[in-house]
């Protein structure tokens, strides 16, 4: 489900329909995944790996480092990096998540508070009735 600044899919939709354009944010963690495809017919869970952590990002100040395993957000196992994806879109900006990492054959929990990352404008044209 698509949401920006807290707006849902519908109120997205009406602002489009109304003045044409979209403004808002999503939530941001700072991290760039190890990009390994996943198998289509892979039913077991694919590790998601931190490659590279952006300096002053959420993530680097909670101290998450490059080569730390994600296993779970909270209580939610995470399977791939499309999940851990899914799970920081649904949140919102300010929150704070509790991640646990395999970092050097240690589990360890880090809090992360995540950041706002702005979207950029949006521009529609208005649908011209017949």
């Amino acid at each position: 489900m698509l949401s920006t600044n807290g707006h849902t899919f519908g109120t997205v939709s009406q602002e489009m329909m109304s003045n044409g354009n979209v403004q808002g944010s999503v939530p941001f963690l700072g991290v760039e995944l190890d990009n390994e495809p996943i198998p289509a017919n892979e039913t077991e869970t694919q590790p998601i790996i931190v490659k590279r952590v952006i300096i002053g990002s959420p993530a680097a100040k909670a101290g998450l480092l490059a080569g730390d395993v994600i296993h779970s957000i909270g209580r939610t196992q995470l399977p791939n990096r499309d999940a851990l994806m899914g799970m920081i879109a649904s949140q919102r900006p300010g929150k704070t998540i509790a991640i646990k990492v395999l970092r050097n054959n240690r589990q360890l929990r880090v809090k992360i508070t995540l950041g706002e990352r702005q979207l950029p404008a949006l521009k529609f044209r208005p649908i011209e009735h017949s």
